[in-house]
């Protein structure tokens, strides 16, 4: 399993070469199921050599994979299932390499126009081809300008054109993919370009790309059968005749957000160019989810849940990259009007500052975050974030000509070191069971109740699964964490323990949430891979791998998508301190306090005035 590297590391997986093409060798695996026959008719389970079944594989749309028996290349069988799973037999599976395809640019064509400003300072003339390629080898060129008879280019690093005096010619870099709606037409055939009259030249659907994409008044291509015309009208009316309609969907190449600061930012919230902020209504507590999951210049709003996502900082930035703020989760979220926020930075300054935003308890429109103070950043285009379709000057100032804007979060504060979850919350608590990375579950089958002990007890890393009795002993909270501290959570005993069935428990706090809520979570008679616990509600969990616990060896999705990533998973329990009572106050954090001042309950503070 590869990871992001915080430092750009790089990694070289070793391919099995030999046979035909390159292939992934997973020992010990198998893939279940014969592949189906190319005519889709039956299933073969022909054995042959490997070079022979690899390349009979690759003929085969159906099959998926190779498995051949252990130490056996000349029994080999095809194989139609992507997922693999351990072989009792010591199987071995081979899948095929196949390699990225390379982003595919298209260049927009602006008459007339100019991009300000060099892509990083390279002010090098060169003819269009070499300016093009070496705009794509620069992340920060946006477009390529050139001279009125095109033979001076330069990268340009502005996604916003402006008119040339001198008439120049500008080239965007695009992504270009075309949305086919079946049954559908669209009304009118262009006017030509330079000439009079309209196209209703019959092409060829290639021919026809190529043509819609050169006519700025092409809005969309309708075909019947193989042969097709252009159209003009964005608007599509259901077809008699059963045409089909493409239109193109443009997607322009923006700087990368996501590098800023270091990196490590997920998008998790997009609002396009329009006059109306974001639809949620979460107040960014990361509840709302609309949309199809998108890109940072997607056509449309879109939301994921992230409220039980691990960060503690948020990105807030234009769709163009160009305005931007770096703020502290405990700064955006909390209740404050007109209060001061810290900004740690934005695209105005390198240093951390303040400025007055709102988040006030019933305004669905709220939190407004800005790079300024509130009040003059509403008309000079410097709020970065709004909700409930709020309009106005808070949106029209920014989100039409920056090209909509997102919210990213990342994790960048310390967390805990793997085999030290002990620390966690404080200490104090003491390690009962334990799984190793793996795709099964504890073997336990006493639904956490602490009467079986197995395996030899070790530590937070041990490489073999163990678990102690602690039915005796006196405790009060559970805390269950994955072996690298990523993904924990702590609970009271009361909670983890009962019959439930999908019902909400509260958890105390977790790595996703510093305050007490509820999770849906599994603990019934008789199933013995129960109780279910997870740091979100089960079902969900079970994808996004924060399941914490499972016990009777249980695998699948439960524990592949957490155990193997995160270095197994650990049962610690502890007897909470108890509540200080009324007038000990002087004990907390281990004494030593000497009283100075009191004012009694009322309705008035100190008469002090020191």
């Amino acid at each position: 399993h590869l990871r992001a590297s915080p430092s750009f590391e790089t990694t070289y997986r070793v391919l099995v070469s030999g046979g035909v093409g390159d292939w992934w060798r997973k020992r010990r695996m198998y893939s279940g199921g014969y592949a189906k026959n190319r005519n889709g008719r039956g299933y073969d389970s022909t054995v042959r050599s490997l070079a022979e079944s690899q390349k009979e594989c690759l003929g085969n749309r159906y099959c998926k994979a190779v498995t051949c028996r252990r130490g056996r290349t000349n029994s080999c069988t095809l194989r139609r299932s992507p997922g693999l799973r351990r072989s009792p037999s010591g199987e071995d599976t081979y899948l095929p390499y196949v390699k990225p395809k390379p982003i595919h640019w298209s260049w927009l064509r602006t008459n007339g126009q100019f991009s300000g400003g060099y892509a990083k300072g390279d002010s090098k003339v060169r003819d269009l081809a070499a300016a093009k390629k070496a705009c794509l080898a620069n992340e920060a060129c946006m477009a390529v300008t050139c001279d009125k008879a095109v033979k001076k280019c330069t990268v340009r690093a502005s996604t916003i054109f402006k008119k040339s005096p001198s008439g120049e010619v500008s080239f965007r870099p695009v992504k270009i993919s075309w949305k086919r709606t079946n049954g559908h037409y669209s009304g009118g055939y262009p006017n030509n370009v330079g000439k009079g009259g309209v196209d209703s030249t019959r092409r060829s659907y290639a021919a026809s790309e190529k043509a819609c994409l050169a006519n700025p008044n092409c809005k969309a291509i309708t075909c019947k059968g193989s042969t097709c015309t252009l159209r003009k009208s964005k608007n599509l009316a259901r077809s008699p005749s059963g045409e089909r309609t493409y239109q193109p969907v443009v997607v322009f190449r923006s700087p990368s957000c996501s590098a800023l600061d270091g990196g490590g930012w997920r998008l998790v919230r997009h609002v396009p160019a329009g006059r109306t902020w974001h639809p949620a209504k979460d107040q960014l507590r990361g509840t709302a989810k609309y949309g199809k999951k998108g890109g940072p210049l997607s056509s449309h709003a879109w939301s994921i849940p992230f409220a039980h996502s691990k960060f503690d900082e948020f990105l807030f930035a234009t769709g163009d990259g160009k305005k931007w703020l770096i703020a502290k989760k405990k700064s955006v979220l909390g209740w404050y009007s007109n209060g001061q926020r810290e900004i740690l930075k934005s695209s105005t300054s390198a240093k951390p500052y303040k400025a007055r935003w709102y988040r006030r308890h019933r305004n669905k429109e709220d939190p407004w975050v800005s790079i300024v103070d509130h009040g003059p950043a509403r008309g000079k285009g410097g709020i970065l974030y709004g909700e409930n379709n709020a309009g106005g000057v808070h949106a029209s100032t920014i989100l039409p000509m920056h090209m909509g804007a997102n919210v990213y979060i990342r994790q960048k504060g310390k967390t805990y070191t793997p085999g030290n979850c002990k620390a966690i919350d404080g200490g104090d608590w003491t390690l009962v069971r334990h799984v190793p990375a793996g795709n099964r579950w504890h073997p336990a089958k006493d639904r956490l109740a602490g009467r079986v002990a197995y395996g030899i007890p070790g530590t937070e890393l041990s490489s073999a699964a163990w678990s102690v009795r602690f039915a005796q002993e006196d405790f009060d909270e559970f805390l269950f964490s994955t072996g690298d501290c990523d993904r924990w959570l702590i609970a009271k005993k009361t909670q983890v323990y009962g019959t439930y069935a999908n019902a909400p428990r509260w958890v105390e706090k977790s790595s996703a949430k510093g305050t007490r809520y509820r999770a849906r979570w599994y603990n019934r008679n008789n199933v013995r891979e129960d109780p279910w616990i997870s740091v979100a509600d089960h079902f969900p969990s079970i994808k996004t791998g924060n399941i914490v616990y499972g016990e009777g060896s249980y695998g699948r999705l439960h524990a592949t998508t957490v155990l193997p990533k995160h270095k197994g998973a650990n049962v610690f329990i502890r007897k909470s301190k108890p509540a200080l009572k009324p007038g000990t106050c002087a004990q907390l954090d281990g004494g030593g306090w000497r009283l100075v001042r009191h004012v009694p309950a009322g309705r008035t503070w100190h008469p002090a005035k020191d």
